[in-house]
């Protein structure tokens, strides 16, 4: 089984609907993928058209006392969604629900999804997630937009996130390039230029589409088949797809 961990450069790159819309790219491609949310903030399912009234999701079942996999939801198009869960500030402070517990629960929870047929699990990661270490993840996908404020993070966390190379576990996403505004394609150029060798083969250009399926509660694959944003995110699962293939049993 792949996992691949999502997380952001820093806030707001567009961490949750590249996990989504990645997620529904490899389904369609043949993969059989599980979209875990591991953000208290519980806005990956809305890509799947899950209720904002419905509270389920693994963390509401743990605190529940249920079992976490009661929790999935199964998408029309095929994809299995694993929410976070509605919890109350309280509740997430009493069950001490910080990065290091998530991520002893997502170790668990990884270790019995490989039991069941799924062929890879994309975990939407919290801001908190930046510095945590995930043993049984596959690769870790780094996402950031072209701004100013992202690069700068890059420079002073860079070697230490992505390693030397694509060869690594880590990768780097541009997210949300705008090929009109002359000061992203500036920051777009610097970050060819230093982070070369962590770079995904393509990024993502920013595209109404996206938005626009989040408010349908879907994704563009679904309803822009046709628009520049599902274009990159097919070339995006292609490309997971052969490191999936390519990584060691």
């Amino acid at each position: 089984m792949y996992t691949l961990l999502i997380t952001g450069v820093c806030g707001g790159a567009g961490v949750t609907s590249v996990t989504a819309n990645l997620a529904a790219a490899m389904q369609l491609q043949g993969m059989r993928c599980l979209v875990l949310d591991l953000n208290p903030a519980n806005v990956l399912r809305y890509s799947f058209a899950i209720r904002h009234d419905e509270k389920a999701g693994w963390a509401r079942a743990s605190v529940d006392g249920k079992p976490w996999q009661e929790a999935a939801y199964a998408a029309h198009h095929g994809v299995t969604v694993l929410p976070f869960g509605e919890l109350s500030a309280a509740e997430v402070r009493e069950y001490h629900l910080d990065a290091s517990a998530i991520v002893e629960r997502l170790e668990v929870m990884l270790a019995a999804l490989r039991d069941m047929a799924y062929d890879c699990v994309l975990i939407d990661g919290p801001a908190a997630f930046q510095f945590a270490e995930v043993a049984q993840v596959s690769n870790r996908l780094w996402v950031t937009t072209p701004s100013a404020g992202a690069y700068a993070m890059l420079k002073r966390c860079g070697e230490s996130w992505l390693g030397d190379s694509l060869d690594s576990k880590s990768h780097l996403l541009i997210n949300r390039l705008s090929p009109h505004i002359p000061l992203e394609q500036d920051i777009a150029g610097l970050l060819k230029q230093d982070f070369a060798t962590a770079l995904t083969p393509n990024g993502i250009h920013e595209d109404l589409a996206v938005a626009e399926a989040q408010a349908l509660f879907a994704t563009a694959l679904e309803t822009a088949v046709d628009s520049q944003a599902t274009k990159d995110f097919q070339a995006l699962a292609r490309f997971y797809l052969t490191v999936a293939r390519g990584r060691p049993a």
